[in-house]
């Protein structure tokens, strides 16, 4: 992630503090848990949220009109 963040042009020494301060820890702890209770388990994801449910969508990278079809459902009908 360091040399990363250096050939993106970021101080790759700030960003090394910044990636080990206890904070970040604590933070991608609290983001992998919330990812947990609406069980997404992969990487990259997209999630729904409607009314308080949370919808995986079904990622096709062929054809946006599948994932677009589901948004649409999901919108229309939350509870399904």
């Amino acid at each position: 992630l360091i040399a990363l963040a250096d050939n993106m042009g970021l101080n790759p020494t700030e960003f090394s503090a910044q990636l080990n301060q206890p904070a970040t820890q604590q933070q991608l702890n609290k983001e992998i848990a919330f990812n947990r209770s609406i069980q997404v388990t992969s990487f990259p994801s997209l999630v729904l949220e409607c009314d308080g449910i949370f919808h995986a969508i079904p990622i096709d990278y062929l054809n946006e009109k599948t994932m677009l079809e589901f948004i649409l459902q999901r919108l229309k009908h939350p509870q399904a």
